[in-house]
């Protein structure tokens, strides 16, 4: 049995091919992972808040329908991620 193993810096997880069973996840380091999702959530809410902010100031009456299209589709991604 030969067990290929590549682990470049920076990763998040180690994989492994096995004959017969294919890719498999070897290691992980759970606290990067968690680590790295709450910062990839944490900026898309930034992202959102923003976007809200200014569809919503009554400065702005330039509303897009771009604007709101991006904002609307922000908010369904935030809600189901």
């Amino acid at each position: 049995m030969r067990i290929i193993t590549a682990i470049p810096l920076g990763t998040l997880l180690k994989a492994a091919w096995l004959p017969g069973q294919g890719c498999t996840i070897t290691n992980t380091d759970n606290k990067v992972l968690a680590a790295t999702f709450i910062y990839s959530m944490a900026f898309d809410f930034v992202v959102m808040s923003l976007m809200a902010i200014k569809l919503v100031s009554p400065a702005s009456n330039n509303h897009s329908r771009l604007g709101q299209l991006v904002f609307r589709d922000g908010l369904v991604y935030f809600i189901l991620a």
